[in-house]
């Protein structure tokens, strides 16, 4: 249904577990709730330990983060929905698919959806204007296919940088890499700074005469005997 084809209903009351409640079945009695006297709600606040909901969708409607869900935040939230989508008809249906199309393009909230979704997609390889809630929950997935995720650290996995995912792969290999946010192995900053440090320094070790340094030769003429034995044990 489209939104400029809702009306606010007159509440609907339907008696729930001994309790009168206003029934959410449509857009409209959801709009209705706008209107609603909180005095007629079966409850004006609800802990959010007291619900069995998504994490994610419960932070969100906790708009102020009390750990409590509030009437007022409830139709905030409302209203906040009335304006960003264009068509209702996921909500009517149930349905766990978010289409692009059905978000506004006038509101900035509508545009930043619209934009965030098409990122996405772009990211999982999705030609359709349209993410199940499955996808949009699957963090890993869309880290794992895009080409930055913001973490600072740059995997080897770079077809047109042959040369630098060589590098890279060397610099993990001397200094054990670390973890980016999709969980593959790659380097930061300060990675690369420790290897240049250490390169810096075995260039340094190999340009010298060690033979013929006498600080280095710790143990005399039997040194290079000693390190032969050390080698081999």
């Amino acid at each position: 249904m489209k939104k400029s084809e809702i009306k606010p209903a007159d509440s609907y009351f339907i008696k729930a577990g001994g309790v009168w409640q206003p029934r959410v079945a449509n857009a409209q009695d959801m709009l209705s709730l706008l209107q609603l006297d909180d005095a007629l709600w079966q409850c004006t606040s609800l802990p959010l330990d007291a619900l069995r909901c998504e994490p994610v969708l419960l932070n969100i409607l906790d708009l102020d983060g009390n750990r409590q869900i509030r009437t007022d935040e409830i139709k905030a939230i409302i209203s906040w929905t009335s304006e960003v989508f264009n068509s209702f008809d996921g909500f009517e249906f149930g349905s766990d698919v978010l289409k692009l199309a059905d978000i506004s393009g006038e509101s900035d909230d509508g545009k930043k959806i619209r934009e965030a979704g098409r990122t996405v997609l772009h990211a999982i390889g999705r030609d359709e204007e349209e993410l199940s809630i499955q996808e949009l929950l699957n963090d890993q997935q869309i880290r794992n296919c895009a080409g930055s995720n913001g973490d600072g650290i740059i995997v080897p996995d770079m077809e047109k940088y042959p040369g630098e995912s060589r590098l890279i792969k060397e610099i993990i290999r001397v200094t054990g890499g670390t973890a980016d946010l999709s969980g593959q192995i790659g380097v930061n900053a300060k990675l690369l700074a420790d290897f240049c440090q250490q390169a810096e320094q075995a260039v340094e070790w190999f340009t010298v005469d060690r033979q013929n340094r006498s600080d280095l030769l710790v143990y005399g003429d039997e040194t290079l005997t000693l390190l032969g034995l050390h080698t081999e044990l």
